[in-house]
């Protein structure tokens, strides 16, 4: 059994069931540009949205498609459950004294707000939003920039949760385990989550996760 230390989450579709309010504002965005992507093209640019240059985003146009996604997503999320389980997935591995961190590409005026609305303000140790960070994942800067707050020394001790190739990748090149979320209406393809290395585990259902983990 192997028992962690520092518990890395990423936010939209890992914890908050949000990922459609991003892809449905990306979106309505997006035709503003005369630009009508396919659902996977979206979901794959996701969390760095430069990806959309590549087809067909006006590269200077891309900061204010930024803005203004971000902010239609925003006014929207207020309607955004989280996961069933999170919260009490959560108290519980503060109750062990875990250590805890978010690693996302969300602005922190929606984190903080959605962590105040369902009670989670201050469990989490350390927040790293895009603002954080000049790389979005699957760049490692966010999960070290979160394990050098964290005081993590000791990598072995530390695991990256997320529900994108992304999330595992990121894990992978700051050289840390990875967890897959993967709920009953997960985007991905399991197999496309797995494609950079076996994760320690695949969690369904948070009502489901041990922090004490088979390896």
């Amino acid at each position: 059994m192997h028992d962690y230390d520092f518990y890395l989450f990423d936010w939209d579709g890992t914890l908050m069931n949000s990922t459609e309010i991003w892809v449905q504002a990306m979106h309505e965005n997006l035709l503003k540009y005369d630009l009508n992507l396919p659902r996977e093209v979206l979901l794959a640019s996701m969390g760095d949205w430069k990806d959309l240059i590549k087809h067909g985003l006006p590269a200077d146009e891309h900061p204010n498609y930024h803005i203004a996604t971000g902010e239609m997503a925003a006014a929207r999320m207020s309607g955004a459950p989280l996961y069933d389980g999170v919260r009490e997935m959560i108290y519980a591995l503060k109750k062990e004294g875990k250590k805890l961190a978010i690693v996302t590409a969300s602005r922190p005026m929606i984190i903080n707000a959605m962590l105040t609305k369902h009670a989670l303000e201050g469990a989490f140790d350390v927040i790293v939003t895009h603002e954080d960070v000049v790389e979005q994942k699957p760049h490692p800067e966010g999960i070290l920039t979160a394990l050098e707050r964290l005081g993590a020394t000791d990598k072995t001790r530390a695991v990256m949760i997320g529900d994108t190739a992304r999330d595992t990748l990121a894990a992978k090149n700051a050289g840390i385990d990875h967890i897959i979320f993967y709920p009953t209406d997960a985007p991905f393809a399991l197999d496309e989550l797995t494609i950079h290395g076996e994760p320690v585990a695949v969690i369904r259902e948070w009502a489901h996760f041990a922090p004490h983990i088979s390896r």
